[in-house]
């Protein structure tokens, strides 16, 4: 995560917007993709960002942070009724999530080339983000309940299993380093 932040890519880049995208997914507890797409001036009040996860229909209230707020302000000056330039015009249906499919193609496209320069091994897709906050979490002690709870899972279960598939990579790393 830190090498995606301190990386240096030339303002306005689809590359920039790329990195833009995935670190605001991570502050803001993994926020998908579809969410982040959808997000309005509307969404964000006071100081929090207010939104209905597409997927589970949960509601979700992230306070703005200092990242997160760096992040917006570059956006919310832009002007448009979305506050990232992902969904470019109001289309509906079968239209509007075609669009945001092949624009999620390309953003899983640039998250590679990015995951290339930080010289990454990793596969970098829109998920890494969110997998990454749910195990650094894990890792810095954070009880399981609250992470389940920031993912919105139903139950402990589905965290321990989101969770597993993150602690095999991890153990092979240590392995690799000590041997």
């Amino acid at each position: 995560m830190e090498k995606i932040v301190v990386l240096e890519l030339e303002v306005g880049t689809t590359l920039w917007h790329a990195r833009n995208y995935f670190l605001f997914s991570f502050f803001t507890i993994g926020m998908s993709w579809v969410d982040m797409a959808s997000l309005t001036r509307k969404n964000i009040l006071s100081n929090r960002i207010v939104y209905r996860r597409a997927k589970t229909g949960k509601d979700y209230s992230i306070e703005i942070n200092d990242n997160i707020r760096e992040i917006l302000t570059y956006y919310l000056n832009q002007g448009n009724k979305y506050v990232f330039p992902i969904i470019k015009r109001d289309d509906t249906g079968l239209n509007k999530r075609n669009n945001m499919k092949n624009r999620l193609k390309r953003y899983n496209s640039n998250l590679k080339k990015i995951g290339l320069l930080i010289g990454s091994n990793n596969h970098f897709t829109s998920y890494v983000s969110r997998h990454s906050w749910a195990s650094i979490a894990n890792f810095s002690g954070v009880p399981l309940g609250v992470i389940s709870g920031g993912l919105g899972h139903e139950d402990l279960k589905t965290t321990q299993t989101y969770l597993a598939n993150f602690d095999k990579s991890d153990i092979d790393k240590a392995n690799e380093n000590i041997l």
